[in-house]
């Protein structure tokens, strides 16, 4: 499957600009390989090791993680239209996911559902 980046209204790519904003190039070249391992595997393979986690109580919302000298990306992605939609990334920061920071990917996930 390939991956696709969310477009926000004002036709934003959100992951994107977030990856391209890290100041570190080694982070954001991390970042790329472990997405290019995801399109090249799958999710349902990366399910059986620790970089991608099913976010529970949500149907079809999916952790893509990512370690990085002591860096700890996370990138929510779901399963639509036969490829893997990037809907937000942030820096993990401690050891919970915030609850507003996968509700940010829900709601981008439901505009994505009402947009096709």
């Amino acid at each position: 499957m390939k991956v696709q980046f969310y477009k926000n209204s004002r036709g934003d790519y959100l992951v994107c600009d977030y990856i391209e904003n890290l100041k570190i190039i080694k982070h954001q070249k991390k970042i790329y390989n472990k997405l290019r391992l995801l399109e090249k595997i799958g999710h349902e393979q990366m399910l059986r090791t620790q970089d991608v986690k099913k976010i529970k109580g949500y149907d079809n919302i999916y952790e893509l993680r990512i370690s990085y000298q002591n860096c700890y990306y996370r990138i929510f992605f779901s399963i639509f239209n036969n490829s893997y939609w990037l809907l937000h990334a942030f820096m993990k920061k401690s050891d919970k996911t915030p609850a507003s920071e996968i509700e940010t990917a829900f709601s981008r996930y439901s505009n994505l559902l009402n947009n096709e």
